[in-house]
């Protein structure tokens, strides 16, 4: 989703998130990851059938911590996404200040997440629900410009399988 200032009515849909993950843990229960995801993002309007889709590089660069024993363990992953608009679909000629195109394609924000990981002779495979806060607006936010703010809101499941080197 995005929230708008002023509000347009919208529910979720739903996109591909997907990417390389790399971890390094500096301590037994700490460490970082840091990842390079393709991510599809946008609105679905309520009121309409109108649906905007934004595809965005993003990398996420998290402080990783765990608690639990050798094998099962809960994660927390915390910390600043910067993301670029590659592709946009659902622009349309109108009046609507929503259908024009993005205007500031580079976003920024917080991310975070909770779950769950499993460690085997295999490799470490993660389960995690995480959301993103975006900070940065997609449209403008000038005293004259109609949205006072259009930041992104996203909520993702992540299943990554890690391998040691």
């Amino acid at each position: 989703m995005v929230n708008f200032t002023p509000n347009v009515g919208q529910g979720f849909t739903l996109g591909a998130n997907y990417g390389p993950v790399v971890r390094y843990l500096s301590h037994k229960n700490a460490g970082f990851q840091l990842e390079v995801l393709y991510q599809e993002r946008g609105w679905k309007e309520t009121n309409n059938n109108y649906n905007r889709k934004l595809t965005y590089l993003s990398l996420p660069f998290m402080t990783h911590i765990t608690f639990g024993n050798k094998i099962v363990r809960a994660i927390v992953n915390l910390g600043p996404e910067v993301s670029y608009l590659c592709k946009e679909k659902g622009i349309l000629e109108s009046e609507t200040p929503q259908y024009l195109p993005v205007k500031n394609k580079f976003d920024y924000g917080i991310v975070g997440g909770l779950g769950i990981e499993f460690r085997t002779n295999f490799g470490v495979y993660q389960l995690e629900g995480r959301y993103y806060f975006g900070i940065g607006k997609i449209y403008s936010a000038r005293a004259t410009d109609y949205f006072r703010m259009s930041s992104n809101q996203n909520i993702a499941v992540n299943f990554a399988i890690l391998f040691g080197l």
